[in-house]
């Protein structure tokens, strides 16, 4: 036993050296391990290629066949995404923003049918309303607005806002300001606009001065105050470019500010925030729904106003053929990438049998 003490003072503890030994074994065959899975990877990649490059043909016919498949289901996804998984970007608590739906009676179909479209009377009935605490806006989209002058105007998407449309949604702007209050009103035209990243980006090369230029949309010029973030570009799947104050709507058409306010043009969409405290969003649908029913215009005293929220295909009341037709597009797509992958897998097979 003395002895023994002496040896392993003089040579060190025998385990622990063995043990270090052993650590040490193992790194190096981790090591070996790495460096022939990556020259494997090496090997394989080297003849893949020049597999490939001895049958230019073949690889790209597999390439575009794969390209197909996988794109069109890419881009049915950032479709899907937009209508089931998320809000519209840069909207603050967008779980409490929501659309005003009108579930009403179908006299030709003889079912419920929702609405989403309202005139300024309905709107403005409902805005009055709503309790303290519940914040209202509406706007109108018109997809194909004439931009520019001349010939150098392309078509563009404007909407036409009412009351407090960036505060509800919770918008702050990247440059400048966003409308007030008295900008809203139908009795006063209000030569401004908010124009979106992208035009400002795109058209104004992110110039610093960009409040005060301006901006023309049909044969009217507006003054740019401000610029929306860059990841807000509205609320529906068309991208904005330009926000103006409806009031400005027949200004080009040779319309008076005050038609906006006429029953006949029903072409609002209703919004409006709604605190997260218990029973606020069911008072809410029952002061919207005793609002249009009281409201003379309305159809069917028995319908009933619903709040969908922003996410488009959410609630089927919104949207909801585009959320259909979207769906079966990607059944569809789905359907084209098998067929890719079992054209590829032919290929594949056809190879082996020519040689």
């Amino acid at each position: 036993d003395m002895a023994r003490a002496q040896a392993v003072t003089e040579f060190g503890d025998v385990d622990a050296v063995r043990s270090s030994l052993r650590e040490i074994d193992g790194r190096i065959a981790q090591h070996r391990q790495r460096a022939e899975w990556w020259e494997s990877i090496a090997q394989d990649l080297g003849y893949v290629l020049r597999s490939l490059r001895r049958s230019p043909l073949f690889t790209a016919t597999v390439v575009v066949t794969l390209a197909l498949g996988i794109g069109a289901n890419a881009a049915l996804f950032s479709v899907l995404d937009r209508f089931f998984l998320h809000a519209p970007g840069g909207v603050r608590e967008a779980d409490q923003v929501r659309r005003v739906v009108w579930r009403h009676w179908d006299r030709r179909s003889g079912s419920r049918a929702d609405a989403t479209n309202y005139n300024y009377p309905e709107y403005r009935a409902l805005a009055e309303a709503m309790p303290r605490g519940i914040e209202t806006a509406a706007y109108f989209t018109d997809p194909t607005a004439p931009l520019g002058e001349g010939g150098h105007a392309s078509g563009a998407v404007v909407t036409y806002v009412i009351d407090d449309y960036f505060d509800v949604l919770g918008v702050r702007p990247a440059v400048g300001r966003l409308f007030r209050g008295d900008e809203h009103s139908t009795r006063i035209l209000s030569p401004v606009a908010v124009i979106s990243y992208s035009l400002w980006r795109d058209r104004f090369g992110l110039s610093p001065h960009i409040v005060g230029d301006t901006v023309t949309v049909g044969s009217h010029r507006y003054a740019i105050i401000g610029v929306a973030p860059e990841e807000f570009r509205g609320i529906d799947l068309d991208p904005v470019d330009v926000w103006v104050p409806r009031n400005t709507l027949g200004s080009w058409q040779d319309w008076s500010p005050t038609r906006v306010e006429t029953p006949m043009m029903v072409n609002l969409h209703i919004l409006v925030r709604v605190p997260s405290s218990p029973g606020a969003a069911a008072h809410a649908e029952a002061t919207a729904t005793a609002s249009f029913r009281g409201d003379v215009t309305a159809m069917d005293t028995t319908a009933q106003a619903r709040l969908a929220p922003l996410r488009n295909a959410v609630d089927a009341g919104f949207q909801g053929a585009e959320a259909r037709m979207s769906t079966r597009l990607t059944g569809v797509a789905l359907f084209i990438l098998l067929i890719a992958c079992a054209n590829v897998a032919n290929l594949l097979l056809v190879r082996p049998m020519q040689r």
